[in-house]
C-alpha cells in the first residue's frame, strides 16, 4: 500500500497539516504491513481503498494512545483562559473511527477470532 495516501487520509482524520504529519510515517509502514498480512490471500492491498482508510484510522488510534499516555486528563485555567483535555474521550473516539473502518474492510481481512476445527469421531468400543 502507498505509505503517502496512508498519510494523506491520517492528516485529513487528525487534522494535522503535511510537516507535522511526516512523523507518523513510521507508523504508517507499520499499519500497511499489518493490514496486508490480514489480508486474505485473493485480495490485493494496493487496489482496496478502504485499506488505505483502515491503515490511517490504525495510525490515528496509535497517536491518540500516545497522546493520552503522555498528556494526563484534567483541566487547567489561568489568564481567563480554561483548557480541558480527556483523554479516555479521545481515545474512545480513535478506537470508533478504528472500529467503524475495521468494519468496512471486514471482506477483505481474515477473521482470526473464527476458525473451524475438524475432529474423528471415535466409535465406541462394543462392551465386553
Amino acid at each position: 500500500m502507498d505509505k503517502t495516501k496512508i498519510l494523506e487520509a491520517f492528516a485529513d482524520m487528525a487534522g494535522l497539516n503535511s510537516e507535522e504529519v511526516l512523523k507518523y510515517s513510521s507508523l504508517a509502514i507499520l499499519a500497511a504491513t499489518q493490514v496486508e498480512a490480514q489480508c486474505k490471500s485473493d485480495v490485493v492491498p494496493s487496489k482496496e481503498p478502504v485499506l488505505v482508510m483502515l491503515c490511517a484510522a490504525l495510525v490515528n488510534l496509535w497517536a491518540n494512545l500516545a497522546s493520552a499516555s503522555n498528556d494526563p486528563t484534567g483541566k487547567f485555567s489561568g489568564n481567563g483562559y480554561s483548557i480541558t483535555k480527556n483523554s479516555k474521550s479521545q481515545m474512545q473516539t480513535a478506537q470508533a473511527l478504528f472500529d467503524r473502518w475495521r468494519m468496512e474492510a471486514a471482506g477483505l481481512l481474515v477473521d482470526e477470532g473464527f476458525a473451524f476445527f475438524a475432529s474423528k469421531e471415535i466409535p465406541n468400543e462394543p462392551k465386553k
